[in-house]
């Protein structure tokens, strides 16, 4: 077991190269300030979208003021698994009462007033059970993180637009689907003359569609496979796309939903070609179809303006941001962390 003594010190697989190369580091001693650790393990390097990023982890036990008592200390990060079928509504209820009985009299005994008058000034302590997988995207409730948050609403305008450009590509092969449909007006009728029913060709219609936006989104995976490394580098950011059976999952049915939305207007419109008509080569199209294309032209119209909008509106705040003087050169400052310097040192402890 690591961690378990005083001193002990766990690297990580980077940090265990850095400072002993291909040495095994198990025993060995670092320096840090007037301290010695003694490196009793190796993990794996965290990757880059992990919330905890650490190049080392200490004991407990080195750091006597953590076994002390503190109710209002927040000198140190504290996770807890809850148990199965845990109700953790139930739990959180139980919190005010707990500041109630336990920090209640430090602050009374710290600040040298009491807790009802401390609490009438508008102070108080508030804790809620958050979620691990919650804290990168929460901005608001959280203070002092391991690392910058990431933006909740962002995603959600990354969300939207990647919807608004869905339904332009929907809209699109409606009004393409439609306006083939002279077209394909006699393959209508010659199938229903020999025979077919509406509904199988609805279902045709509609497969057809399916297989075009499977093949979009075989597309598209495999772009953002082999571009998320440049688009990466060009950002600086880590994002992957995970292949597991959520994924593809997902991505199954994105394709489904885009298939269905796309082709359920085109089948219904084909299908219900009249083939005496047809036949006889007097199709025309409806008005009522004409007026449906129309409408989801101007809609298209409508989405692509409001994008191009918002995209002119964000390029102005970005050029803001940028040029925006801040009263010192930022390109000259250097941020140096509160740490101690590491040496390793050769002779192993026994």
């Amino acid at each position: 077991m690591v961690l378990r003594q005083a001193n002990e010190l766990v690297l990580t697989k980077e940090m265990a190269k850095r400072y002993f190369g291909a040495k095994d580091p198990i025993g060995k001693i670092m320096h840090a300030g007037d301290q010695e650790y003694k490196v009793s393990g190796v993990l794996q390097d965290i990757p880059d979208n992990s919330h905890f990023q650490f190049n080392a982890i200490l004991a407990t036990a080195t750091f006597p003021f953590a076994k002390r008592e503190n109710f209002t200390g927040f000198s140190s990060f504290t996770f807890f698994k809850l148990k199965p079928n845990t109700n953790a509504a139930a739990l959180e209820a139980k919190f005010p009462k707990m500041v109630d009985t336990y920090a209640a009299a430090q602050i009374e005994r710290d600040l040298g007033k009491s807790w009802a008058d401390y609490r009438n000034e508008g102070n108080g302590y508030r804790y809620f059970l958050q979620p691990l997988q919650s804290i990168h995207l929460d901005a608001t409730n959280l203070e002092a993180q391991m690392k910058p948050s990431g933006n909740r609403t962002s995603v959600f305008i990354m969300i939207a637009v990647a919807i608004l450009i869905l339904v332009i590509a929907c809209i699109n092969f409606m009004n393409l689907a439609t306006a083939r449909s002279s077209e394909r007006a006699k393959e209508v009728g010659v199938r229903k003359t020999m025979g077919s029913f509406r509904q199988q060709l609805i279902g045709q219609f509609l497969t057809e569609s399916f297989v075009l936006s499977a093949v979009g989104v075989l597309l598209a995976v495999l772009m953002v496979y082999y571009l998320s490394p440049h688009f990466n580098n060009l950002t600086g950011k880590q994002l992957v796309l995970p292949i597991t059976l959520i994924s593809i999952a997902c991505l199954v049915g994105l394709a489904a939903i885009v298939g269905l939305l796309a082709g359920i207007y085109p089948s219904f419109v084909l299908s219900g070609f009249n083939p005496v008509v047809v036949m006889k080569g007097n199709f025309t199209g409806s008005s009522k179809g004409k007026w449906i294309r129309n409408g989801l032209v101007v809609f298209q119209f409508w989405i692509s303006i409001m994008l191009m909008i918002g995209t002119l509106v964000i390029q102005q705040q970005m050029a803001f941001i940028q040029n925006k003087s801040l009263g010192f050169d930022k390109d000259q400052l250097m941020v140096v962390e509160k740490s101690s310097p590491w040496k390793p040192k050769s002779k192993k402890l026994f």
